[in-house]
């Protein structure tokens, strides 16, 4: 897209408008999947004998060491949970049930501490979640919030990694019996001295 030789680049160009002003960053939000099917797509990949089918890329560190994790980027594990957009916002909804999970690739380019925080919304009541990153926990108590749109920024805790290397990001419920829904607008790990 970036190519002048390139036929995508005139379709691009036509569009969204000059590369230089409007570049596959400022797409990526656009992408939807509406009409994805996740069950027909793995049907294609197992009839073209494919023996790997999964994630190919990592959310990698700002230049100030930070990274902040979006629900457009997330892996979503089960029937329910889903991203929606209201109110000018993203964020990852109809989390209803306990079962159901996220998750994100990250990158961590060396051994470093990292301090996570969180922008939810919880208006059925408190809820306990597990964040879970390179073998270690941290267990959450999200306030209930006034409602669904009322986000509320919160310090889950801190995180050591103990080297470079691509590592899995897990926010699950910490049990049944706590769990109540939440919504997750961000997650974000400050590097941490």
């Amino acid at each position: 897209m970036y190519s002048p030789k390139s036929g995508v680049f005139a379709w691009h160009k036509q569009h969204f408008g000059d590369q230089t002003k409007v570049g596959y960053k400022d797409i990526i939000p656009m992408f939807k999947a509406e009409k994805f099917n996740a069950d027909a797509w793995a049907d294609l990949f197992a009839r073209s004998g494919a023996k790997f089918a999964g994630r190919q890329s990592a959310a990698r560190p700002a230049a100030d060491g930070s990274m902040t994790l979006l629900p457009e980027t997330a892996d979503l594990h089960g029937g329910q949970v889903r991203t929606e957009e209201q109110h000018g916002h993203v964020y990852i909804a109809a989390w209803d049930k306990p079962e159901d999970w996220v998750s994100w690739a990250i990158a961590i380019p060396a051994k470093a501490a990292y301090q996570v925080e969180a922008v939810y919304s919880a208006a059925s009541g408190d809820s306990a979640f597990d964040v879970v990153l390179a073998g270690q926990k941290l267990a959450i108590r999200a306030e209930r919030t006034t409602d669904w749109f009322s986000y509320r920024h919160a310090i889950l805790g801190k995180f050591e990694i103990p080297k470079a290397g691509i590592y899995e990001l897990t926010i699950r419920a910490h049990d049944s019996a706590t769990w109540r829904p939440v919504n997750i607008r961000s997650i974000k790990l400050a590097r941490s001295p």
